[in-house]
């Protein structure tokens, strides 16, 4: 019997903000969109391993580069705050482990 799996991938218009001035939106924002990507490529991860086709592996490693430009982008900015050091934390745990700052899926 042959499953359906459902990938999720986040469209633009649930990550794009208007143009944010503050620090702390920003920072905010880049939290919300690691969380994001990063749960978007852990289900297409979980539906490659279970569903094993090109179109599966190829949603799979589309959500790892949109995950990839968020740490990127995380990394690129100042940390000067606990909360930005906490998120660039999550962003290194991300690029050593892939897996999230809650400890979701560790390896």
């Amino acid at each position: 019997m042959e499953r359906n799996y459902l990938v999720l991938t986040p469209s633009p218009s649930v990550t794009a903000k208007p143009a944010l001035q503050r620090p702390e939106e920003l920072l905010e924002a880049d939290r919300e969109a690691l969380d994001i990507r990063w749960q978007a490529e852990l289900h297409a991860w979980i539906a490659q391993r279970r569903v094993k086709t090109s179109e599966f592996e190829a949603a799979a490693v589309a959500a790892r580069q949109a995950t990839e430009e968020v740490v990127k982008r995380i990394e690129s900015r100042p940390a000067t705050t606990a909360p930005a050091r906490a998120l660039r934390a999550q962003a290194s745990r991300w690029r050593r482990y892939g897996a999230s700052f809650e400890g979701q899926g560790d390896v």
